[in-house]
């Protein structure tokens, strides 16, 4: 499991169904046929159920909202490792590097979650919805 999808798990956010095609999911960034293992022959005939659940996406917009919740807790410092991996850290918490930005914010509530207050957690639920 990713540390995206840990977070919105420890939210308690479901996945959402998507319904749509070849057309509907390309411009969500989706590759339906690897999401689906359909070969993407005779599209218009196919009759199998195109739906896939996922999580809402981790937006750049989320993702900023998610650091200035965590800016409350002191200066939050996004380092680059040299493998183009990122970490955050702040004077009281140092994690590992993740492989992208989003994956080291995401990491950085996970680890935190248990000692989160649940007005805390509330505020980071309607974040990510």
């Amino acid at each position: 499991m990713s540390e995206i999808e840990k977070i919105y798990e420890n939210a308690g956010i479901k996945k959402e169904v998507i319904k749509g095609c070849y057309d509907y999911y390309s411009k969500l960034g989706i590759d339906i046929w690897k999401e689906n293992d359909c070969a993407g022959k005779n599209c218009d005939t196919c009759k199998k159920d195109k739906s896939i659940k996922r999580y809402p996406p981790f937006t750049a917009e989320k993702q900023i909202e998610i650091l200035q919740f965590c800016l409350k807790w002191g200066q939050v410092h996004i380092l680059q490792g040299i493998d183009d991996e990122y970490r955050i850290e702040n004077s009281c918490y140092r994690q590992g590097y993740q492989p992208t930005i989003a994956d080291a914010i995401a990491n950085y509530i996970n680890e935190k979650w248990e000692k989160l207050t649940p007005e805390e957690k509330q505020q980071i639920k309607e974040i990510l919805r």
